[in-house]
Parts: C-alpha cells; sequence; structure tokens
C-alpha cells in the first residue's frame, strides 16, 4: 500500500534480515581513531560547560567492583529492537550498570516507531539514552542535541581507547561532531548470502568459489530448484530476498557500477543501464529463470504453517545481514547452513558491499549528564562489544572483538565477513533528509510492484524514478 505523503513506517523486519542506512559517501576499512579526527576538526567548548553543571557523580566501576551508593536515579533507554537476543543484551548491560553503579535505576523501553520517537523526543527535550541509525543522527547531530563523551572515556574501568575502534571513513559524523565524541560506536551491518549446505550436498553442487559470476548464480540457483515430491509444482526454490528496501538493490546495483541516488541527491537514478540492469537480473530471477518463489507461492507455504522459507527448509539461498549469523545459529536446527561471498558482476567484474553503522548516544539536556554518558559508553565498551561478537547479533567496531569473538565458527565460512570488510570500494548507503518517505515509495512502493507482478519492470522503475525525484525535489 502507497503511504501519504510524509507518512513514517517502522522498520520491523525481524533480526536476521534486517539492514539499515548507513552513510553516504565511499568508505574504506581504513581505521579512523579519535586522535585522527581531532587533529582535523575544531575543538568546540560544549564539555566544559557541562561539566560546570553536572551532577557529581563517582567514576564508573568495572563489572566487579562497586560505586559509592548515590540518590535514587532513574536513566531511560530507547531501542527498536525487541528480539530475544538484543533483549538479552540491554538486560546484560542494564543489569551490570545497576550492579556498578549503586541507587541508580535503568529502565528499558522497546520503541516499534523509533523514528517517529526520535523526533517527538528531541523536541520534547526529553531524549533518553538510544540506539541510533545513521539516517536521523547525523542530521540531529548537526543540531547539537547529544551529549560529549570525552571526559567520561578515561574515568571508565578499564578507560575506553578509541583507538581500538575502528569507525569507517565516512561514518564519522556517527561518532564525533566539531572535535567532540558524541556517541559510541557499537556494530557494523552488511548483507551477507546464506546457504543451506545440505541441500547442495544432495544436488551434487560443491561450494561456489569466492569469485562465481551472476551468471554462475544463475546455474546454481536453477540446479536447486525442484519438484521435490513429484506432484508436478516446484516446492524448493534456489534463492529469494526481500524488496522493501533500498538495501535490498543496492548490493546488485553497486556491483553492476550503479547508483541509487545521484550525489547532488536531487536524482534517483535507477533509470541508467547499470542501476536497470541490476534491478532487471532480480527480476529475471523471479519471473524468467523462476527460481525465486512468486508472492502468491509464499503466501500459499506461509499459510501451511512456513514462516521462514529458508529456515524451513524451502530455499537453497537467501540474503540477509551479518546479524543474522547470530539468528542462525539458534534457530536453524534441521540443517547445516554457511555463508558465501555474493557474486561478482559480469560487467564490471566486482561485487559490492555496503556497510552501515549503529551507536549510542545520550541527550545535551540530560538532568545526570555523567550517568547518561557512562550508560552510552556501557553499551558501547569493549565488554559489551565482545559480547555482541560472541552471540554474533552483528559486526562489531571494537576491533578485537571482531577476529576474536564475531569471526569463530559457526558457521564453517565465518571468515566471509572480516574478507568482505577488508576488501575496497566499501561504501555506506546515502544519508539525506527526506530518505524515509524516498525509500518507502521508490523500493517498497513503485519497484516492488514489478516484483509482486503488478505492474511491469519498465514502467516500475519509470515510476520509482519519477516519484523519487519528486520527493528529492523538496528536500
Amino acid at each position: 500500500m502507497r503511504q501519504a505523503q510524509g507518512t513514517v513506517v517502522p522498520r520491523s523486519q525481524p533480526d536476521d534480515i534486517h539492514l539499515v542506512e548507513g552513510r553516504t559517501e565511499m568508505v574504506s576499512t581504513k581505521k579512523i581513531t579519535r586522535r585522527t579526527f581531532l587533529r582535523t576538526s575544531a575543538f568546540a567548548g560544549t564539555a566544559g560547560v557541562l561539566a560546570a553543571c553536572a551532577v557529581p557523580v563517582a567514576a564508573p566501576a568495572g563489572d566487579g567492583a562497586a560505586a559509592p551508593m548515590m540518590e535514587d536515579v532513574t536513566l531511560r533507554m530507547v531501542t527498536h529492537y525487541g528480539s530475544p537476543v538484543r533483549r538479552e543484551f540491554t538486560t546484560r548491560v542494564k543489569d551490570i550498570f545497576e550492579a556498578t553503579h549503586p541507587g541508580v535505576t535503568v529502565e528499558v523501553e522497546v520503541a516499534p516507531d523509533i523514528d517517529v520517537r526520535w523526533q517527538t523526543e528531541v523536541a520534547a527535550k526529553t531524549l533518553p539514552v538510544m540506539l541510533w541509525d545513521a539516517n536521523l543522527f547525523c542530521e540531529m547531530a548537526a543540531q547539537g542535541v547529544f551529549l560529549p563523551l570525552d571526559d567520561r572515556l578515561p574515568m571508565q574501568t578499564p578507560p575506553v581507547d578509541m583507538d581500538d575502534y575502528n569507525v569507517p571513513t565516512g561514518a564519522e559524523c556517527m561518532v564525533w561532531h566539531e572535535g567532540q565524541q558524541i556517541a559510541m560506536p557499537w556494530i557494523n551491518g552488511a548483507p551477507l548470502l546464506y546457504y543451506n549446505v545440505d541441500m547442495f550436498e544432495e544436488a551434487g553442487i560443491e561450494r561456489p568459489s569466492d569469485d562465481w559470476t551472476w551468471d554462475d548464480f544463475v546455474d546454481v540457483t536453477k540446479e536447486l530448484t525442484r519438484d521435490t515430491d513429484g506432484d508436478g509444482e516446484i516446492d524448493q526454490w534456489g534463492y529469494m530476498q526481500s524488496t522493501r528496501w533500498d538495501e535490498h538493490f543496492a548490493q546488485w546495483i553497486f556491483a553492476n557500477g550503479g547508483e541509487i541516488v545521484s550525489e547532488d541527491r536531487l536524482h534517483t537514478p535507477l533509470d541508467t543501464p547499470e542501476a536497470a540492469g541490476a534491478i532487471e537480473f532480480l527480476y529475471d530471477l523471479r519471473f524468467t529463470h523462476k527460481v525465486w518463489p512468486l508472492a502468491e507461492q509464499m503466501e500459499a507455504l506461509q499459510a501451511l504453517g512456513i514462516g521462514s522459507l529458508f529456515n524451513g527448509g524451502r530455499v537453497a539461498m537467501t540474503y540477509g545481514g551479518t546479524g543474522g549469523v547470530g539468528g542462525f545459529n539458534r534457530s536453524v536446527t534441521d540443517f547445516t547452513y554457511d555463508i558465501l561471498h555474493f557474486p561478482k558482476s559480469p560487467a564490471t567484474g566486482q561485487r559490492a558491499l555496503w556497510t552501515f553503522m549503529q551507536n549510542f548516544a545520550g541527550p545535551i539536556w540530560s538532568e545526570h549528564p555523567d550517568l547518561d554518558a557512562d550508560l552510552a559508553i556501557a553499551l558501547g565498551g569493549p565488554s559489551s562489544q565482545r559480547w555482541a561478537g560472541r552471540t554474533k547479533i552483528q559486526v562489531p567496531i571494537y576491533t578485537p572483538a571482531v577476529e576474536e569473538d564475531y569471526a569463530t565458527k559457526p558457521p564453517e565460512n565465518i571468515r566471509v565477513v572480516p574478507e568482505m570488510f577488508a576488501e575496497p570500494g566499501v561504501q555506506h548507503l546515502p544519508i539525506f533528509n527526506g530518505k524515509t518517505e524516498w525509500l518507502q515509495t521508490v523500493f517498497g512502493g513503485e519497484l516492488t510492484k514489478a516484483f509482486i507482478g503488478e505492474a511491469s519492470l519498465a514502467d516500475a522503475i519509470t515510476s520509482a524514478v519519477a516519484e523519487g525525484d519528486r520527493i528529492l525535489a523538496r528536500q
């Protein structure tokens, strides 16, 4: 259904496929440290003002130590993820923080309408410590609404060294503003290609090489699309993915040399040969090669109680996110799964990787600035990063946690993830004002019409470009 102009619909995909927006610019895997960034940034004076009016609080203690008792204080923390493993994460941090800060209670709230909450809480100056995606955070950061963390970092036990955090080039606004650190980076996310190892082995298909191409991908998906019970109807498919967001198309479009929005943010160039060619490749998977179940086939299977076609053993490969590793480790019990590098575009000989970053930040107008700063740091600190790595809910930004925690089996080829982040040409998804309406209209609206059979591909691309440009013109 088309959304009314200006309507915000919260992202509500499950953690195993949820991928969110990141930064705009091309990024590399070169490490940007706090020292490097501060050498090229002007230092603002907000921290001194806050220090003068801050509530005196003892230095935060480590996991096994206790801070002096203080007057009862309640802090709020809001996140937009409500899955069991995410709740386990926030509960863990809450319990440790309360144990090491006697007299402090942390109230955790899951807000599915986070896109609305961010804006209303800022307007009302009631913003709590929150988990942020890039789209709105950088816009809010420019308005000076976030609490500087610099003075609190060395007061942690042990002190937090930002040189241990691999913040991608291009994501600086997610961490620093005018020379001050205003947020604690938490995780990087990226797309992954998951596959059912048992299906491959039963079909006699070897694990594809890292250099396989889109043509190889089509051949493999055809071999894996089958009528397994002999009733004349296909009941196993080679591939499936969502078409709801820009992220579901970006991997293919970028690899083919295209873009999803122009550099000046005034045009939606999905009708270029590069972008349209990638979209057509995906369209053909579903309607020409028939290796991706049609919408009505998916609905029929879901009516039988098969909620996840990949977990249910009906799809051999699926497009997901790096956070899906932890989810699949817990939920896939009837077969062995693993991950693959995405195939390379035959037009460019390249594959592409986009990434995003999430962070935690507190409000500039906090009644308890030191405590809110400490909570934000605890949520993104080394201990929390290592927990995120061990549970594989996402890729940590704390470098030791990537190699020592996340990049451990299972699955067998988990090394694919750090290899992807090490490849050249990594880029964040674009960020710009009005993007929520733009992506819902362009991808979840106009392009999806083609993928559910309500419009021809040519008409859908034409409409997506026109509607996208109309929205961009208002910004």
